[in-house]
């Protein structure tokens, strides 16, 4: 699995990285494949990592992709296991700052639905409009994009629920596959709002290529959502 997560004002790209077993050096690594190297245990926890722009070596668990996830803590076996809402709730109570929350909320949500691909956008000052927050997997789009206002797919979110929808069956849904997958043809997508009492506090998109979404699991993630929302809160970040 793949997941870059936007940290700061300006939305900068995630750095990449040499990484050392001790013995043999490979890189540079973008960020998303590191992450997902150590989730799938290719990438021992054990490895040294270096910014390849330069710099010192580090422990793997110091980039911040990686300590977001709090995976140290995770229980033996996969790493890739938060499969269920309740696991990824639990790390959102440690979440330290709106990156680690959007990067644990994005992650068990593709985890819970097995997308192949994800994006979070919510409404971020100065410009007042939903802008990309964090991506998983190989969303064709780049941390900091805008979304239009009068986005259909925006539209269907602020109706509330979360919906699954069939590529190219509605303009929502058309607006979904261009903004993830434009190049590619999604078997299924689906739309989960993050909402703050009546406010709309940001948006999930996903998309699967190899089977269609299941309504239970994508409205599993209501509680995901509420807990982020509660999350945000806590950090005073919620600015909508």
């Amino acid at each position: 699995m793949l997941l870059r997560v936007h940290s700061a004002p300006g939305f900068e790209l995630a750095p990449a990285w040499l990484v050392s077993n001790g013995e043999d050096t490979v890189g540079p690594v973008p960020t998303h494949v590191l992450v997902r190297g150590y989730l799938e245990g290719r990438i021992p926890a054990g490895c040294l990592v270096q910014p390849s722009s330069g710099g010192d070596w580090r422990e793997l668990e110091e980039v911040r992709e990686i300590r977001a996830l709090s995976l140290k803590e995770l229980p033996s076996g996969p790493r890739a296991s938060l499969r269920r809402p309740q696991e990824t709730i639990r790390w959102l109570e440690d979440a330290r700052d709106v990156s680690e929350t959007l990067a644990l909320s994005l992650h068990g949500a593709c985890s819970v639905t097995q997308a192949s691909i994800g994006v979070l956008y919510r409404v971020r000052p100065p410009i007042d409009l939903p802008v990309v927050s964090a991506c998983y997997g190989d969303a064709e789009l780049e941390l900091g994009m805008v979304v239009p206002r009068r986005d259909p797919a925006l539209a269907l979110a602020r109706e509330g629920d979360p919906t699954v929808l069939e590529p190219d069956a509605t303009p929502a849904a058309r607006a979904v596959a261009m903004r993830l997958c434009p190049d590619r043809v999604p078997v299924s997508l689906a739309i989960v709002p993050i909402r703050a009492a009546t406010e709309l506090a940001g948006v999930l998109e996903l998309a699967r290529f190899d089977h269609p979404f299941r309504g239970t699991d994508v409205r599993s993630l209501i509680s995901l959502m509420a807990a982020t929302v509660a999350r945000l809160e806590e950090l005073t970040v919620l600015d909508l």
